[in-house]
């Protein structure tokens, strides 16, 4: 299978680049929660010297910037993915150091992934009820807008909550959701989400560019994964073949050492980057986007398990 095989090929030159890159005080440069996606990367490896200095990283920048506790959400969605959660205990509580009402779409769908994860029965229910209302008001057309309660409430359609970046976020986000509850609403939204976003795929693999983070790798890396699922779930060679055309492109702007630039283009100065970008989030979360994908394209999908089957009580109450 040609996409698995090209995909493989960039996975293993970003995450050796990760390797070499990683220290017990983290990556070199600044990050929010660069470092737990590097650990997940390593543990599905068996890499487990690299996992802890992942970790020790992690702990590192986590103790120094408030920047990097206000990540807390991105936190999470990578760290249950650890099969040795001691490693993390200190770091896996529900207390947000936001306010949920500054908080937009794809915030809020990782913050109910976090209560269906760590939360009560109660509390996983409300999640849910707020996720799916969040969603209702929040789809144009398939598109999924990226904003927060308020603008929500003030009906504002905005360019920068038009963004096809964290559209495809939200479709990943999606496809976790109904992995973990097996609720059918969530995937019938991915439905008409990843309907939109693949006729935003170009031919030679480039997404037609749209409100906030035009051309930025993280677009990149969450379509990639989102087209894996959709063929795992359904079959679509649509999406197949979407998928070999994201990775043909993306390959064009892997440099000789394994790496990305954040924004996919020949001479990235940083003039398009947003004032919360850091290249080593996006590299790790990345590896981690194409490490799954790879798993999704080497899975059947009878023998895909939900990771968190909800309980039946919570289902009957959920029907």
């Amino acid at each position: 299978m040609k996409p698995y095989e090209d995909l493989a090929k960039s996975f293993n030159a970003l995450i050796t680049y990760l390797e070499n890159s990683v220290t017990t005080e983290g990556f070199a440069e600044r990050t929010f929660y660069g470092e737990a996606y590097a650990a997940c990367c390593f543990e599905q490896q068996n890499k487990q010297l690299l996992v802890q200095k992942s970790l020790q990283g992690f702990a590192h920048k986590h103790a120094q910037h408030e920047a990097a506790r206000d990540h807390h959400e991105f936190h999470l969605y990578a760290l249950y993915r650890l099969k040795d959660k001691k490693l993390v205990e200190n770091y896996l509580s529900l207390n947000f150091p936001r306010p949920l009402k500054e908080k937009p779409t794809n915030w809020i769908l990782l913050r109910t992934l976090a209560y269906l994860h760590y939360g009560t029965h109660w509390q996983r229910l409300l999640w849910i009820i707020i996720s799916c209302l969040t969603l209702m008001f929040n789809q144009r057309n398939g598109l999924f807008l990226d904003r927060r309660i308020g603008r929500i409430l003030l009906g504002d359609t905005r360019e920068d909550y038009q963004s096809h970046q964290y559209h495809a976020f939200i479709l990943v986000l999606l496809s976790n959701l109904y992995d973990v509850t097996g609720l059918s609403w969530y995937a019938n939204w991915f439905s008409k989400g990843i309907h939109y976003l693949k006729n935003q795929i170009l031919e030679n693999g480039k997404i037609v560019p749209k409100g906030r983070g035009q051309d930025q790798l993280f677009g990149y890396a969450n379509t990639l994964y989102a087209l894996a699922w959709d063929y795992r779930q359904h079959g679509s060679k649509e999406s197949l073949h979407a998928l070999e055309r994201v990775v043909h492109y993306l390959q064009g702007f892997q440099k000789s050492d394994g790496s990305f630039p954040l924004v996919l283009c020949k001479h990235d100065d940083k003039s398009n980057w947003e004032t919360y970008n850091n290249l080593f989030d996006y590299l790790p979360f990345t590896a981690l986007m194409m490490q799954e994908s790879i798993n999704l394209l080497q899975t059947d999908k009878k023998n895909k398990q939900t990771t968190l089957p909800l309980s039946e009580e919570l289902q009957a109450d959920m029907h």
